[in-house]
């Protein structure tokens, strides 16, 4: 009988070590998956970050091109627009009172990388000084991107003055 007890406390021994290994074991595994869940969830946190961030980064985009976009394409054009530069600083020119004597158009310059296409143009007016004046103010504040570059006055007097001014335009 006590060999018989021996025994029956050995294998209950070895069941209570096969339950403390299986415990351990299991206690190692839930350190594993809790250590995996915390990466997890701070990786999920920094996508959200993230989509948040570009969420935001869309709508302002989107606010930009249904805003600024139109203003942009008016500013500068996809082409030259020769015709267009004719008809708008003719206009500029009438409502400033000047009259024009002529136009010159320059060779079109294409972009390097990073910047704009430009065409030189010069315009001969004549008028009051006031109103070359108004006419350079507005030439500068058009809606299309344009730059003088240089105005040469002649003529004599306050009255009537011939000036040549030759500004550049830009477009894409």
């Amino acid at each position: 009988m006590m060999l018989e007890r021996l025994r029956w406390y050995k294998r209950e021994l070895i069941a209570v070590g096969l339950l403390l290994v299986s415990a351990g074991g299991l206690a190692a595994l839930n350190m594993t998956t809790f250590s995996q869940l915390t990466q997890s969830e701070s990786q999920l946190q920094n996508i959200q970050s993230q989509t948040a961030s570009l969420q935001t980064a869309v709508r302002q985009k989107q606010a930009f091109n249904s805003k600024e976009l139109p203003m942009l394409g008016q500013a500068v054009p996809k082409s030259p627009g020769i015709p267009a530069i004719l008809v708008s600083t003719s206009a500029l020119a009438q409502s400033a009172g000047v009259a024009v004597q002529a136009f010159h158009f320059g060779t079109p310059s294409p972009a390097s990388s990073g910047s704009l296409s430009s065409l030189p143009v010069t315009i001969d007016v004549r008028g009051t000084r006031a109103q070359i004046l108004n006419f350079l103010y507005k030439l500068e504040h058009e809606t299309r991107l344009t730059a003088v570059q240089s105005i040469a006055l002649s003529g004599s007097g306050a009255t009537q003055l011939s000036t040549s001014i030759a500004y550049t335009v830009y477009y894409r």
